[in-house]
């Protein structure tokens, strides 16, 4: 039920600040709403790392080579995207500025780089590298990589923001017999899943000093849609079917989260999102599985990017 990381996408808008979307964006002010969407696509067996803006299609990646896109932000008159690409028998985590592909530290390992926010003139990306035997959680400033996850133990990181001159990484570790949601600020680990459930946070917005997280928490059998704020969590999936909040959003002091709910032995998984916890269905094809995967908010109208 776990939402897949191959295909996901995220949504940024051209007026819109970091905090305010699922995925944490630096924007322009021009006057104009734009709708950017990182993501992949392609045929013959590769896939190709790319990003659309208003609809209209740029590749980023080699075609030779399987790579895909999974953030993206505008900052300062450039779109930056971060992603991962096939090297041999290697994952590596990148991003690109303008279409300019840059490695992140280290190159010769497998890695992945989730999601990208663009503050101060600096760049921050939050993914996972391959330490021993195990992911583990991580971001890099400027390609540099800086290890937050415990060491020696399965950990990856799923969002970034950058607020107040600190770094907000949310993501999960191995806890024991199960994975348990967290996040790091400025590398220090604050659990927010409960001990001993299985749990998980999947997007990270920090609104007027808040921390929120979008996730999932184990209840009575079932994976059920959440988000924690500061902490405190509140559950928002239906109580009888499976759920996941994949991202999150906050406007006006309204929390808006996206994801999906259903019951996979049916084959009826539905995208859907939450106003304040109040469920709506985004309704595709008759018989369709879907799902959302980002979602932005400007001036009350609801954006979210997703599949069918």
């Amino acid at each position: 039920m776990k939402k897949t990381q191959y295909l996901k996408a995220f949504i940024a808008f051209s007026i819109l600040t970091g905090g305010m979307t699922g995925s944490p964006v630096n924007a322009e002010d021009t006057g104009k709403l734009h709708v950017y969407i990182a993501g992949a696509s392609g045929g013959g067996g590769y896939a190709v790392a790319c990003y659309w803006k208003d609809g209209v299609k740029t590749s980023l990646g080699r075609p030779e080579r399987n790579s895909c896109a999974y953030g993206i932000a505008a900052a300062g008159g450039s779109v930056y995207v971060s992603g991962r690409y096939r090297d041999g028998d290697n994952g590596i985590a990148c991003y690109w500025k303008g279409g300019t592909h840059i490695d992140l530290d280290p190159r010769g390992m497998s890695s992945g780089a989730t999601c990208i926010a663009v503050e101060g003139g600096s760049v921050y990306i939050a993914g996972s590298n391959l330490d021993g035997p195990n992911d583990r959680a991580c971001y890099w400033k400027d390609e540099k990589r800086i290890d937050i996850g415990p060491e020696g133990i399965y950990s990856t990181a799923s969002g970034i923001a950058v607020a107040g001159g600190s770094v907000y990484v949310s993501g999960r570790y191995n806890d024991g017999d199960t994975s348990r949601a967290c996040y790091w600020k400025d590398g220090t680990k604050i659990d927010v899943g409960p001990a001993s459930t299985l749990s998980d946070a999947s997007a990270i917005a920090v609104v007027e000093g808040s921390v929120y997280i979008a996730g999932y928490v184990q209840e009575d059998g079932n994976y059920r849609a959440c988000y924690w704020k500061d902490g405190k969590i509140t559950i928002i999936g239906p109580a009888d079917t499976l759920s996941c909040a994949n991202t999150i959003a906050v406007e006006g002091g309204i929390v808006y989260a996206a994801g999906h709910h259903g019951k996979p032995r049916e084959e009826a998984i539905i995208a859907c999102y939450w106003k304040d916890g109040v469920i709506t269905d985004i309704v595709g094809p008759a018989g369709r599985l879907s799902d959302a995967y980002a979602i932005a908010v400007r001036g009350g109208s609801v954006y979210i990017v997703g599949y069918y």
